[in-house]
């Protein structure tokens, strides 16, 4: 399976009082990887835009192996873990500076919006092809 990888740097209002990453923060980082993926293949995220399919998350986990500090460059590391019909598992892993900082799983349910709610539907053909090369 691919490895998508998305390079952020932490920001310091992203920390806690000790100036550490706040724990919350790593899932934000993990979803703009995963939004950054979808993005690059073709399928932008749009609330407001009803063409575009939703990726409402149904699970997370996240095992926290040592603190990040702001403004240091990292990296989101994405590889599906499980394609399903409707949904996708992600693998995740946030490294840098030869470290690995946190990483776990998110899995999403591809959705449209018909009339103002969220409707599972399956994934399409191009983006299986392209989440399973």
């Amino acid at each position: 399976m691919n490895v998508f990888s998305y390079d952020f740097t932490p920001r310091f209002a992203d920390t806690d009082a000790a100036g550490i990453i706040h724990f919350a923060k790593t899932l934000c980082y993990v979803e703009e990887a995963e939004h950054h993926v979808l993005r690059s293949l073709g399928y932008p995220i749009n609330p407001s835009d009803t063409t575009c399919l939703q990726w409402p998350r149904i699970a997370c986990t996240a095992e926290y192996l040592r603190p990040m500090e702001a403004f240091h460059s990292l990296k989101v590391n994405l590889t599906v873990k499980r394609l399903g019909t409707t949904s996708v598992t992600w693998h995740w892993e946030i490294h840098g500076q030869n470290h690995s900082y946190a990483r776990g799983e998110l899995k999403s349910v591809c959705c449209r919006i018909s009339e103002h709610r969220m409707e599972p539907g399956p994934i399409p053909d191009d983006l299986r092809k392209a989440l399973s090369a």
